[in-house]
C-alpha cells in the first residue's frame, strides 16, 4: 500500500487508496494475479453493531493499482483498517494491511 501510510490521516471527504503491483510470490516465483480485493473496516474493538458494521469491500481488475473510497463510507475522526489482497489464479491470496484515521 503506497497511500495512505500506516498511521496516516486522510480526508473524510474521500481519497484514493494506491498500491504497487504484486508480481512475485513470497518464494520469488512469478505470480499470475487475477485481481485485487480492497477491504476497509472501522477499527472498533467491541462493535455493538456486529455484522451490520459498515465494510467497504471491493474487487478490482488485476491491472488496477488504485481505488477511490467515497465520502459516504467515511466518518470524520475515525480510525480504520485497510487491507489490500492480491488474488492469484491458484486461489492463494497475499495481504497487506495498515491503519489510518480520517480528519
Amino acid at each position: 500500500i503506497t497511500f495512505p501510510q500506516d498511521g496516516g490521516v486522510v480526508s473524510s471527504a474521500g481519497f484514493a487508496v494506491t498500491w504497487n503491483h504484486v508480481t512475485t510470490t513470497l518464494d520469488g516465483d512469478p505470480l499470475n494475479r487475477t485481481g485485487y480485493e480492497v477491504i476497509i473496516t472501522k477499527d472498533v474493538p467491541d462493535d455493538p453493531n456486529g455484522f451490520s458494521r459498515p465494510t467497504f469491500d471491493v474487487h478490482v481488475l488485476p491491472s488496477e493499482t488504485s481505488l477511490t473510497v467515497p465520502s459516504e463510507f467515511l466518518e470524520p475522526g475515525t480510525r480504520y483498517e485497510i487491507e489490500v489482497l492480491v488474488l492469484e489464479v491458484s486461489g492463494n491470496q497475499t495481504i497487506t494491511s495498515l491503519f489510518f484515521e480520517t480528519q
